[in-house]
């Protein structure tokens, strides 16, 4: 689930025997609206070298273009920028998500957490404190490797139909819609 307060209060008032699991999709988001903040905060100082990277620091470094890549590896000689630095820790947190065993991703973790906190970037500061104040959920999710990727999925669907919902005389055009793209109904 998300990390925010609400769906955890929500979580522990209606399910209180449940055990949370925070997703890789979550806990990524996290790092890299940090990562952005950085890179939005260095580049007004260092224009040249971090316009127009945005996405060359946001996307799996396996997603990216030659051209992408070439210019990633030139950034990563500026090793004094925050960003690069911040772009740095969040590969190095990604390592976790190879881990099997949660007591060996919690040993991880704690090294990590110590170069978040003494790298001095305050944004990643931020960051490493809220996945120390999460760590038993991300644990949780390698020990269980649960996801909530699918319903986010039908959730993301079921926003797009709701959009052309606006066309629709009743609310019943509007269910038959969702139950026929939903439902993964054949009439073969």
């Amino acid at each position: 689930m998300n990390m925010s307060v609400s769906f955890k209060s929500g979580a522990k008032e209606h399910f209180p025997k449940a055990k949370l699991v925070f997703d890789k999709f979550h806990i990524i988001k996290l790092l890299n609206e940090q990562l952005n903040k950085i890179r939005k905060r260095e580049r007004k100082d260092y224009k040249d070298i971090l316009n127009k990277t945005k996405y060359i620091f946001l996307k799996n470094p396996k997603n990216l273009t030659n051209k992408q890549n070439e210019k990633l590896e030139q950034l990563m000689e500026y090793k004094y920028l925050d960003t690069v630095k911040a772009y740095s820790l969040i590969l190095e947190f990604k390592k976790i998500f190879d881990y099997k065993k949660p007591a060996y991703a919690s040993k991880f973790f704690k090294k990590w957490y110590e170069k978040a906190l003494n790298s001095n970037i305050p944004e990643m500061k931020k960051a490493a404190k809220s996945l120390y104040k999460h760590i038993k959920g991300i644990l949780m999710h390698l020990k269980t490797g649960l996801t909530n990727a699918k319903i986010e999925g039908m959730y993301s669907k079921l926003r797009t139909f709701t959009k052309r919902a606006y066309d629709f005389k009743s609310f019943k055009y509007l269910s038959i819609t969702i139950f026929f793209a939903l439902g993964k109904l054949s009439f073969s």
